[in-house]
């Protein structure tokens, strides 16, 4: 593992020094030339190869020689060629830098940390955008759970984790669940992923930004890894009425019975029914309710576990013509089984009424 000195005036005896005080302007300028060529070097690669392979390692190491991680953070500001977005934390011997890759996804940038006085470099798989999720002091190491950002609107697609120890970076999880909207730490032992629902066309209809989210994936330590022991798509009212309106598009009775009673089906398929993109979905805005509704999986242990909603609540589903005309507002009615929210009752009206969530519609 390569290593330069955290601080490089450690390296410079009282010689050293006075030779330097009387050439002050040379040692200088040679500094100057050396960074620019450094910073050069880091606008010379092809940055498709270097999403691969990883930045130019030994020209970072070199650039952080003397330097804090502010200082380095400071001295990469780009746009460069051959790195990404730089990521800058800690004091002395806590400080971190992650050099993202020049490309965005699954890709490959750097880690530099300090051992003992002493920048230590490493490639790691942090993609473009890397941001830090946690980072954790255990006995086996500095532990830091990295997000992988896509570099476009799907934000977060995957986490890795890296354990620095000592000189060495080893990885101990790798998750790539896709759009990650939320990380939980359950406990020092568990960690909860949330994501937003993209793979069935049921719930694909509405804008991207209305796509259901609660899908879960639970991670549990085993040994020295983090490893998913379990996953869902928590059934929340936002996630059934969103496959029931994608469902009711299709004319799909069998789907739309996952969703709602028989009763509620015949009445939602008499209804005149516009195109996908005509339609308005209301969604649940009180954050106690879904972290209850998230909370109350029964895969999460008993102590972090949460009592879910019971009570009956409503959604507003606004419904126009073509070019966003005539709004007819359409009220879901759902009640909680044993484990799933269910559509109970359709409740038509003319005028369009916000509601809030619990109200009933006159």
């Amino acid at each position: 593992m390569a290593a330069i000195g955290h601080d490089a005036g450690m390296r410079l005896g009282p010689i050293l020094a006075l030779l330097m005080l009387v050439c002050a302007s040379s040692p200088a300028a040679g500094a100057t030339d050396r960074t620019a060529a450094l910073l050069a070097e880091l606008d010379m690669c092809d940055p498709a190869v270097a999403a691969v392979t990883g930045p130019p390692l030994a020209a970072l190491l070199s650039l952080a020689d003397g330097r804090s991680a502010t200082d380095l953070d400071a001295l990469l500001q780009g746009p460069r060629t051959c790195i990404g977005h730089v990521l800058a934390s800690g004091h002395g011997d806590d400080e971190l830098v992650l050099v993202g890759s020049p490309r965005p996804g699954d890709t490959v940038g750097a880690v530099l940390w300090v051992d003992q006085g002493w920048w230590r470099i490493a490639a790691a798989r942090i993609g473009y955008r890397p941001w830090v999720y946690l980072d954790s002091q255990r006995d086996v190491g500095r532990e830091l759970i990295v997000g992988i950002d896509s570099g476009g609107s799907a934000g977060t697609i995957g986490l890795i984790g890296l354990r620095l120890h000592g000189s060495s970076l080893t990885s101990f999880m790798n998750a790539s669940p896709g759009e990650i909207t939320k990380v939980t730490v359950v406990d020092e032992d568990r960690l909860l992923i949330e994501r937003r629902s993209t793979s069935d066309r049921l719930f694909l209809w509405n804008a991207h930004a209305g796509w259901p989210g609660g899908a879960q994936w639970l991670f549990e330590r085993r040994g020295d890894w983090l490893v998913e022991v379990a996953n869902r798509q928590d059934p929340d009212p936002y996630y059934v009425a969103t496959g029931f309106i994608g469902a009711l598009f299709d004319r799909d009775v069998p789907s739309m019975l996952r969703f709602a009673s028989a009763d509620v089906v015949a009445r939602a398929l008499a209804m005149p029914v516009p195109d996908r993109p005509f339609v308005s979905l209301s969604s649940i805005g009180d954050a106690d309710f879904t972290q209850r509704e998230r909370m109350s999986w029964r895969a999460l242990p008993l102590a972090a576990r949460t009592t879910p909603p019971s009570q009956p609540v409503w959604i507003t589903a606004t419904f126009f013509e073509e070019g966003w005309s005539h709004p007819r507002d359409v009220s879901l009615r759902f009640e909680r089984g044993d484990d799933a929210w269910i559509i109970t009752e359709l409740a038509r009206c003319c005028e369009v009424e916000r509601r809030a969530i619990g109200s009933r519609p006159s």
